[in-house]
């Protein structure tokens, strides 16, 4: 009998909340110096985007150049915020980045546009230069290599950045032995996220495999069927 340690829906949705439930976040205090700070907001300038689907983007945010690592250790995230224009009030939204702490130079956002989304309206609205506030991290559950023998994964939609955070630092350690199964669920391909970067991962590393199911699948599709709850 092995162990399986199963890393879900909480973790996903634990950094995609809205600003009612802060207060339950924990902010990390210990680890290396970064350029993300958990008792303030710091501005990051927009480097560039890119988009990944008809309402997703890839947004790449700068690092100063003295501290050239985020600071953010396995599993966490980040809050963002920006103000609305009247006085003492801001809006406010936690995110992960996709990109590890070993990321010299810049940071990636992977944000989805809903309707009425004020965060993500405001991140779309950015134009290269502009800048983003950014306080954290807030650590979710931290990974350490070779806990468990076997990980399940389970996120839909943008609920994939946890899970890709914590895939790409167990698949970059040779040591690991880490057995990983994710199960990633959208309404259509279209819909799926940093495919690409999944697959390139199973492709490499034997001990990933990605299990695709779809809410509303097309006739030549041959993954899974259904949703994720």
């Amino acid at each position: 009998m092995f162990r399986v340690a199963r890393l879900g829906l909480g973790l996903a949705v634990g950094c995609s909340a809205g600003y009612a439930v802060q207060q339950q976040w924990v902010f990390g205090k210990e680890g290396a110096e970064g350029a993300f700070n958990p008792k303030e907001f710091r501005k990051f300038k927009l480097l560039e985007s890119q988009t990944i689907s008809h309402d997703t983007r890839l947004f790449r945010f700068a690092l100063p150049a003295d501290t050239p690592e985020m600071g953010l250790p396995t599993a966490s995230c980040i809050v963002t915020r920006y103000a609305t224009g009247n006085e003492g009030e801001y809006v406010i939204r936690p995110y992960t980045p996709t990109t590890l702490n070993d990321t010299k130079g810049h940071f990636d956002l992977v944000i989805k546009k809903y309707p009425d989304a004020k965060m993500a309206g405001h991140i779309f609205s950015l134009k290269p230069g502009d800048e983003l506030e950014v306080k954290g991290p807030i650590i979710k559950q931290r990974y350490v290599p070779n806990k468990y023998k076997h990980i399940g994964m389970i996120a839909g939609g943008t609920g994939i950045t946890p899970m890709y955070q914590v895939a790409q630092e167990v698949l970059k350690n040779p040591d690991d032995k880490t057995e990983i199964d994710l199960i990633y669920g959208n309404k259509t391909e279209d819909d799926i996220l940093l495919r690409k970067e999944l697959d390139a991962l199973a492709k490499k590393h034997p001990n990933f495999r990605v299990h695709y199911t779809l809410d509303s699948p097309g006739w030549m599709w041959r993954g899974g069927k259904g949703f994720v709850t």
